[in-house]
C-alpha cells in the first residue's frame, strides 16, 4: 500500500510509527518533481493541502470529473516515479 509522506521541508508532527527519514522525504520530493505540473499541482492540493475535488476544480478552472481524472493519473505517475527513485537499478 502506498503511504503519503510529507514534502521536504514540511515538519508536521508524525503519527506514531510513521516517522520518516530525510531520504524518504527526498524520494517523495524527487518523485513529485518528475510529474508534469498538470498532475503535480492537483495531487499536492489534494493530498498535502487537503483540498476537496470541488476546491481544486475551482482553483484550477477544471470540472470535478477532470480533477478526478487528473488525480487518478497523477497517483499512477507518482507511483511509477517513486518506484524508480527507490529502485537504483532502473
Amino acid at each position: 500500500m502506498l503511504q503519503w509522506l510529507p514534502l521536504v521541508g514540511a515538519e508536521p508532527d508524525p503519527a506514531p510509527g510513521l516517522e520518516t527519514t530525510v531520504a524518504e522525504r527526498a524520494a517523495v520530493q524527487a518523485a513529485l518533481d518528475r510529474l508534469p505540473a498538470g498532475y503535480r499541482v492537483p495531487l499536492v492540493l489534494y493530498v498535502y493541502e487537503e483540498r476537496t475535488v470541488a476546491e481544486i476544480g475551482e482553483i484550477l478552472g477544471l470540472s470535478k470529473s477532470a480533477v478526478k481524472m487528473r488525480l487518478s493519473r497523477a497517483r499512477e505517475k507518482f507511483r511509477r516515479a517513486y518506484g524508480q527513485e527507490k529502485d537504483p537499478c532502473q
